[in-house]
């Protein structure tokens, strides 16, 4: 999908839209030619974050345009909500493995394909933008001005919070839970989002 301004090699590959609003915008990486043959198809997340590399004046890239913008490859995924050239920001929307960075291995597929099977599919991306995707605005104390965030989950965010209501709904209230979250990686967020769907949840006489 060509921008305004995007010359070409660096059109956006993937663009969901719902009523008009762009809610993922999906980059892949290029090729690096590391890899055998068998993976020639393929592009590398080394290269994605970096294409974002372009002028953020364009209407799409735009702040508030976008809910979320996606670099993935065959390996992993990030996430940025809020592109700013060589600054922007990207977090990893990844599963994790062994208790660390990354993605097991998918004996049907490549280890990235859960961000279309469950992230880019209509239920998925309709429930993440109604209930979790949001631009909230606060006081900048530094700069002593509002400003704004646009917030959208990332996997392990989703994954805490979809698990924790299904349990709530199959088993009542009443239980203990564990959930580890290591530091910076919005726990505030996640219990945000817990909390306003648990309250769902008991409005709807399921807890």
């Amino acid at each position: 999908m060509p921008t305004d301004t995007s010359e070409k090699g660096l059109e956006s590959l993937i663009v969901a839209s719902l009523t008009g609003r762009s809610g993922q915008e999906v980059r892949t990486g290029t090729p690096t030619g590391e890899h055998p043959p068998a993976y020639d198809n393929t592009w590398y997340i080394q290269g994605a974050p970096k294409e974002y590399d372009r002028d953020p004046r364009e209407l799409l890239f735009q702040f508030g345009r976008c809910a979320v913008h996606f670099a993935v490859d065959d390996q992993k995924v990030w996430m940025c909500t809020f592109l700013e050239g060589k600054d922007s920001w990207f977090l990893p929307f990844n599963k994790g493995f062994n208790d660390g960075a990354g993605n097991p291995p998918n004996p049907g597929g490549i280890k990235t394909d859960y961000l279309w099977k469950e992230g880019l599919t209509p239920r998925g991306l309709t429930d993440i933008l109604e209930n979790y995707a949001q631009l909230v605005e606060r006081r900048d104390e530094g700069a002593g001005r509002r400003r704004k965030d646009q917030i959208f989950p990332r996997y392990h965010q989703l994954g805490v919070v979809r698990a924790l209501l299904a349990d709530a709904g199959l088993k009542g209230v009443g239980h203990r839970y564990l959930i580890q979250h290591s530091a910076g990686s919005g726990k505030s967020n996640s219990i945000a989002w817990l909390v306003h769907h648990l309250v769902g949840l008991k409005g709807a006489g399921m807890v």
